[in-house]
C-alpha cells in the first residue's frame, strides 16, 4: 500500500563519488584483462530459468585460471545525508521512522476510531479525542519506554508503589488513554468492518491471502528510508532468519542454525552491512506469497523461492560490483551468473549442481584442512573439511589466491592433543566472516525490545520494523559521533534509547480529567432520625446548570444527607443528571427537588 508521499531527495548512487578502503588490497583489486572471461560467453538465455539441462553446458575444470572481479563503483559508505555534530538523537531517528509517517499513523487511528464508534454505539459512552501528532509521538516514546523498562503488566506502569511505575509515563498520559490509543491504533487505510459483515469476510480472505496487509504501508515506508539513509559498503550480506510469533495466524517453518530452537513464526530474508549489522531492506516470506517485480526488468526465475527473494532485495545493489555474501540461504551456480550479469558477486554455500568430482566426496574420505577447487570461467566452487564439509561457490575472490590458515586443536595417534595450523581457502574464510560479524543487528535487537509482546501478527510486525528503525538510526549516530558499535556493552545503546523516548514525549502531557467535589457527610444527631439541616448558605444565581451525563453515579445530596433508597441493602440514589459547573451528580428537579435545591444553595 503506498502511503503518497513526496519521496524527498533521491537515494541513488554517484558512480564517481570515491570509493572507500576494501579487504581485498592482495588479490582482486586489479581490473581483469578484457581477454579474460565475460559473461556473455555464456549463454545469458539460460539465466533466467533453471532446468534441468543448464548442467549439460557446465564445463567445470580442475586447473584455475586468472580472474579478478571489478573494483567497487559505489560512493563512500557510511551515513548518506550527514547531519550536524550537535545534532540530536532524534533527528537521527527522523531520517529512519520519519515525520510523514507518523502522520500518516494519527490520520488512520482517528479515521480506524471513528468508523468504529459508528459501527458500535456501545464505545461512544466513553469520550474521544482525535490522536494529535504530538500525542502520537508521546505513544511512541511511551513504548520505547516499555521496552527497556519491564514491568509484569502494562498497568504496573501508572502504579503508586514504590517498587513498580513510571514517573515519566504516568505524567505524560494516563492509563485510560494510552489503552485507547492502543485500542484504536491502525496502520493501515482499510476501511473498519463489523464482525459478521460481508466487508469482515473480504478483509479475511485478503489477511489470509496477505497476512501483512495491515501493516504493510509501514513496512515498505522504514525499508525505503533506511536504504536511503546509509550507503552500503562493497561488502553487504543476505540472510535468512526466524522471527517466532506465539500467537495469531502462526505458521510452521524448517529453522535451521541458530533459529532451531524457534517452533513457529515467519522466516525474514534481510540485507544488510556485516561490519555493524544495519539492515538496508528485509521481506517477510509466507506460503503462497506473490513476489512483486517491476516491469520491464528481467527478473530470476526458477523453483528456488529463496534465490527469488533475493534478487528482489539485490534489486537496487546491481550494476556496483558490490560482494553479496550468503547467510542460511544456499546458492546456485545460475544464480551467481545472474548476479555477475548484473556486475555482482557472490559467494555463499551450495547443494545443488555442483560438480561430479565435488558431489560424489565424502566427509570420511577428507582430512582436516584438505580442498579441492572447480572453475567455470568466474564460478569457483571449493570443497573444504575442518570439523565438517565445506562446499562454497563465488565469484569473489581470485582463484589463485593465496589461501589463509587457522589454528585447530588435532589428536595425535598416540592419543595426545596438539594445536596445528590448517589452510582455508580465501573464499571460505571470507564468508565466515562477515556472516559472523551480520549477526551484530540480532543480537542488537535482543538486547531491548519495543512495547509490550504481542500476539496479533500485525502489532508484531509494526513493533518489530520500529525497533529496527531505532536500531539503525543508533549505528548512524554511532559511526557520526566516532564511535565503534560494541555489542558488549549496551550502556551507549540504553542512553540512546534513553534519549529518544524523551524527546519524543518532549514535555508533553494529555487531557487532564476534571477534579470531582466531594461534600462532607453531615454528622447526624444519635437522638434524631433525620439528619441536621445544614445552614443555608448565599446562592449564587446563574452559576449552576443541570446537564445530562453518560455515566450513571450515587446523588451527592443524597449521599450528603442520608437520603437512601428502600432495599433490602439501601444506598444512596443514582442518577444520570448532573451539574455542569461542579461535575457532581444530582437528581432531576422532578424526582427529588430537595437535591437540585440544596445544590444550588452552596
Amino acid at each position: 500500500m503506498d502511503l503518497h508521499y513526496n519521496d524527498g531527495a533521491s537515494c541513488s548512487y554517484d558512480p564517481g563519488a570515491e570509493t572507500d578502503v576494501h579487504l581485498y588490497t592482495d588479490h582482486i583489486y586489479e581490473h581483469r584483462p578484457e581477454t579474460d572471461f565475460s559473461p556473455d560467453d555464456h549463454a545469458l538465455g539460460r539465466l533466467y530459468g533453471e532446468t534441468n539441462e543448464v548442467q549439460e553446458w557446465r564445463n567445470w575444470k580442475a586447473e584455475l585460471a586468472y580472474w579478478i572481479p571489478r573494483d567497487f563503483e559505489g560512493p563512500v559508505a557510511g551515513p548518506a545525508f550527514p547531519l550536524a555534530p550537535d545534532a540530536k538523537e532524534i533527528a537521527y531517528f527522523y531520517q529512519i521512522f520519519d515525520i510523514q509517517l507518523i502522520s500518516y499513523l494519527v490520520r488512520a487511528t482517528n479515521r480506524y476510531a471513528q468508523q468504529r464508534r459508528w459501527e458500535n454505539p456501545k464505545e461512544t459512552k466513553t469520550k474521544w479525542y482525535p490522536v494529535t501528532v504530538a500525542e502520537m509521538k508521546a505513544f511512541i516514546g511511551i513504548l520505547i519506554i516499555m521496552g527497556y523498562n519491564k514491568q509484569p503488566h502494562i498497568t504496573h506502569y501508572w502504579s503508586t508503589d514504590d517498587d513498580l511505575g513510571n514517573l515519566l509515563v504516568s505524567k505524560t498520559m494516563s492509563r485510560a488513554r494510552f489503552k485507547q490509543i492502543m485500542k484504536y491504533l491502525s496502520y493501515s487505510d482499510h476501511p473498519y468492518a463489523r464482525p459478521g459483515t460481508e466487508a469482515a469476510r473480504g478483509q479475511k480472505e485478503a489477511e489470509r491471502q496477505d497476512p501483512l496487509v495491515r501493516v504493510k504501508a509501514v513496512v515498505e515506508r522504514i525499508n525505503r528510508n533506511s536504504r536511503c539513509a546509509r550507503n552500503p559498503g562493497a561488502e553487504i550480506v543476505l540472510d535468512e532468519s526466524c522471527i517466532g510469533l506465539k500467537g495469531r495466524k502462526p505458521m510452521k517453518v524448517l529453522t535451521q542454525g541458530r533459529s532451531s530452537s524457534i517452533k513457529s513464526g515467519y522466516q525474514i530474508y534481510s540485507v544488510s552491512d556485516p561490519q555493524n549489522g544495519y539492515i538496508y531492506l528485509d521481506d517477510v516470506w509466507y506460503p503462497n506469497k506473490e513476489l512483486a517485480y517491476s516491469e520491464g526488468h528481467l527478473r530470476f526465475h526458477g523453483d528456488n523461492t529463496a534465490l527469488q527473494i533475493a534478487d528482489g532485495l539485490l534489486r537496487s545493489f546491481y550494476n556496483f560490483n558490490h560482494r553479496v555474501y550468503f547467510d542460511s540461504v544456499a546458492v546456485t551456480a545460475q544464480f551467481l551468473d545472474y548476479l555477475n550479469a548484473h556486475n555482482t558477486y557472490g559467494c555463499g554455500t551450495a547443494k545443488d549442481g555442483l560438480p561430479h568430482d565435488i558431489r560424489v566426496l565424502e566427509p570420511k574420505d577428507m582430512v582436516p584442512g584438505q580442498m579441492v577447487n572447480m572453475q567455470d570461467g568466474p564460478l569457483l566452487v571449493t570443497a573444504w573439511f575442518d570439523r565438517k564439509k565445506w562446499v562454497v561457490m563465488s565469484t569473489v575472490t581470485n582463484p589463485n589466491a593465496k589461501w589463509s590458515s587457522t589454528k585447530r586443536k588435532v589428536r595425535l595417534p598416540d592419543g595426545s592433543v596438539e594445536a596445528k595450523c590448517i589452510p582455508v581457502p580465501l573464499n571460505v574464510k571470507l564468508l565466515q566472516q562477515f556472516t559472523k560479524e551480520s549477526e551484530f543487528g540480532e543480537q542488537l535487537r535482543a538486547n531491548f525490545g519495543f512495547g509490550k509482546p504481542s500476539r496479533r501478527l500485525h502489532r508484531f510486525l509494526f513493533y518489530y520494523k520500529t525497533n529496527q528503525a531505532i536500531i539503525n538510526a543508533y549505528i548512524n549516530w554511532k559511526e557520526a559521533n566516532g564511535k565503534q558499535v560494541n555489542v558488549a556493552s549496551d550502556h551507549d545503546h540504553l542512553a540512546f534509547r534513553r534519549k529518544i523516548a524523551v524527546q519524543l514525549i518532549d514535555g508533553f502531557q494529555g487531557r487532564k480529567r476534571k477534579r470531582r467535589i466531594f461534600y462532607p457527610k453531615v454528622e447526624t444527631s444519635a437522638d434524631a432520625k433525620e439528619p441536621v439541616t445544614p445552614p443555608k448558605r448565599r446562592r449564587l444565581a446563574n452559576m449552576h446548570k443541570l446537564e445530562h451525563s453518560t455515566v450513571k453515579r450515587e446523588c451527592a445530596q443524597c449521599r450528603r444527607y442520608n437520603r437512601l433508597t428502600q432495599a433490602k441493602k439501601p444506598r444512596p440514589h443514582e442518577t444520570r443528571y448532573k451539574c455542569a459547573r461542579c461535575d457532581v451528580h444530582l437528581c432531576h428537579p422532578a424526582t427529588r427537588p430537595e437535591c437540585w435545591s440544596e445544590h444550588q444553595l452552596l
